[in-house]
């Protein structure tokens, strides 16, 4: 990280810990003729539409990702979200 008034450096090391930061909107960190950034968009597009940028200071690390996640009751499978089937509904199913 650069404070860019003093210009100190500092650096982290994010290997060892277990809720590193994450990125969202991949395809705003690409050029638009990169191959893959429509299907960052379409990812991105999904993401809104399911509210999971609501709050977008509270999603920045994995651990934090993963609880919204779960509260929404999604997942993401590739670049897709999808929806997890709830164990009630699962119970209902079986025989």
């Amino acid at each position: 990280m650069v404070h860019l008034r003093t210009l100190q450096v500092r650096y982290i090391d994010y290997r060892t810990t277990d809720s590193p930061p994450i990125l969202h909107r991949k395809e705003t960190f690409v050029p638009v003729d990169y191959p893959l950034h429509a299907k960052f968009a379409r990812l991105t597009r999904q993401e809104e539409r399911w509210g999971l940028y609501e709050h977008p200071a509270a999603i920045g690390t994995r651990q934090a990702w993963k609880r919204l996640l779960a509260e929404k009751g999604v997942r993401l499978t590739g670049h897709r979200v999808t929806r997890i089937a709830r164990a009630v509904e699962n119970a209902a199913q079986r025989p």
